[in-house]
């Protein structure tokens, strides 16, 4: 996500935005430059961030809006809370992509119910 920081004027003016972000998908196990679990800091907390950085300028731009896109295995997400990192369970590649898509479904839907009337 640091490089989200040095990056994040692309796209982006006063008037308009237009981004696309690409994800990863099963992946052997490793971690993003700033040390989180690939999948669910690539699928995950990078769009989080950049959405919510974004938001004053999306508010600005109405109408506007935040598309994520998840996939059906966010069936097969099960967060742990206290193992986001897969360090104390055996990675799955399958589940951990799971995971990061249930998270963006979970934000979606919180986003939406924030933003909801405004």
């Amino acid at each position: 996500m640091s490089l989200m920081y040095k990056y994040f004027s692309l796209g982006c003016s006063d008037s308009s935005l237009h981004l696309l972000i690409l994800g990863v998908m099963a992946p052997p196990k490793s971690n993003t430059e700033d040390g989180f679990e690939l999948q669910f800091g690539v699928n995950h907390l990078g769009p989080f961030l950049l959405t919510n950085l974004l938001l004053d300028l999306l508010k600005k731009s109405a109408p506007s809006r935040v598309v994520n896109v998840s996939s059906y295995a966010h069936n097969s997400g099960r967060l742990n809370f206290d193992d986001l990192q897969w360090e104390k369970r055996q990675y799955d590649p399958a589940n951990s992509y799971g995971d990061s898509k249930i998270a963006n479904v979970f934000f979606t839907r919180e986003l939406a119910r924030k933003l909801e009337g405004r």
